[in-house]
């Protein structure tokens, strides 16, 4: 799988399966060219950490998609794709490298 690392958040909205009456993410849209460092930055509560776990696959979005060089993370391999995610989780940063 060749990646070159452009990731695109396209009218994310995500609900917890559990908490689907508490809305974390509605209509995200987000571009983070190759290259880029970006940081995610707002108060507890306001979904930081759950667009993390949106990138890792640990859920799906909702509505709306992930994109990885403009295909839907859903249609690619998890297994694959983890391979080239490292993640180094800090209170009260996450640093989020694809490989």
């Amino acid at each position: 799988m060749a990646i070159n690392r452009e990731i695109t958040l396209s009218h994310l909205h995500f609900t917890y399966p559990l908490r689907r009456n508490q809305i974390i993410l509605q209509n995200l849209n987000l571009k983070i060219p190759s290259g880029s460092t970006v940081a995610l930055v707002g108060p507890s509560g306001c979904g930081k950490s759950t667009i993390v776990s949106l990138l890792e696959r640990f859920y799906d979005p909702s509505l709306g998609q992930i994109l990885v060089d403009g295909i839907d993370l859903r249609n690619l391999s998890i297994r694959d794709f983890r391979r080239r995610v490292g993640i180094v989780a800090q209170d009260p940063v996450s640093i989020f490298v694809l490989n």
